[in-house]
């Protein structure tokens, strides 16, 4: 079965967003930044807090999970800080190159895919990948600048809603809170909501940034992006750590996605080479489309078992 009719509406979604954000005529000028601060700090936070409480982590597969995707994403990141001759260059394209769009455009994908219980495997790296990806970016940054890494920025991931959310529902688990039934509707209410909201503030948030032709530098962070780090992610995860199929189906989904946007508010906030990010979001957004049933059919390929009913 093809996957293109479970992905296309969730693009179809993310359109809308960017042509509202374009026009400015049907709805007020700033309406996305109130909608994307409802659904990061609400709606998300929702939808991550009940699917951790109700799942949980995923057992013992949890570090195989773990080491799957953050050794793949380490290699991926010094290979392309060391393969940039400019200094300036290197952290930002290291950056990109590693980091996913997770939240916005992983979780509604993961979600479509495989079921709302998939996602158990997607919670543990949500909750590190921020805070290991910015901070591997300052440090990489700050390499023979006489920089300072900045500690401040560092600790923001760890008062994200997203991660605080996680945190939450993961001990709520734990402990075996029962929660009222009110309650839990009331965040189903809210997570039900957090998906559209999602992908419709992710497409508004695409017609900020602006597309820069003739870098090679944007085809090595989408041959890294789309094609190495689901690559090593499926190594590690089939061959070294021989998680069941269903998993690595979503690892690989989950690495081979688009550059996630913070990337670029990130580095133009630090003053590197936001043009080169912002170009590469752009086309990541859009070759994903193709990378991901291209990595499904490889793990197909493998003579694995079903992929979650696809």
């Amino acid at each position: 079965m093809s996957i293109l009719p479970l992905i296309m509406p969730l693009f179809i979604l993310a359109i809308i967003g960017w042509g509202f954000a374009k026009t400015n005529r049907y709805l007020p000028v700033g309406w996305s930044k109130g909608v994307n601060a409802l659904t990061a700090r609400v709606l998300v936070p929702c939808l991550l807090f009940l699917g951790m409480y109700r799942h949980g982590l995923p057992g013992q597969q949890s570090w195989g999970i773990l080491l799957s995707f953050y050794i793949a994403l380490l290699l991926l990141f010094w290979f392309l800080y060391f393969v940039q001759s400019k200094q300036k260059e290197r952290a930002p394209i290291a950056l990109a190159g590693a980091f996913s769009n997770l939240v916005y455009v992983g979780v509604p994908v993961v979600s479509n895919l495989f079921g709302e219980q998939a996602l158990s495997y997607l919670f543990p790296i949500v909750a590190f990948h921020s805070l290991i990806l910015f901070s591997l970016y300052y440090f990489a940054d700050s390499l023979g600048n006489e920089g300072k890494i900045q500690l401040s920025v560092l600790m923001k991931p760890l008062k994200n809603p997203i991660v605080v959310s996680l945190l939450l529902g993961l001990i709520a688990n734990l402990i075996h809170i029962s929660l009222p039934k009110m309650l839990i509707n009331t965040l189903s209410m809210g997570a039900r909501a957090a998906l559209p909201c999602a992908l419709i503030v992710m497409g508004a948030s695409l017609a900020d940034i602006s597309f820069k032709h003739g870098k090679w530098q944007v085809v090595l962070i989408l041959v890294g992006k789309l094609l190495i780090l689901p690559f090593l992610v499926l190594v590690l995860s089939h061959f070294v750590f021989a998680m069941p199929i269903r998993i690595t189906s979503v690892l690989v989904v989950m690495a081979s996605g688009p550059v996630g946007i913070n990337a670029y508010v990130v580095v133009r906030s630090n003053g590197g080479d936001a043009p080169t990010v912002s170009s590469a979001i752009l086309l990541s957004c859009w070759l994903s489309i193709l990378a991901w049933p291209f990595w499904l059919w490889v793990i197909h390929q493998l003579g694995t078992a079903s992929l979650g009913g696809i």
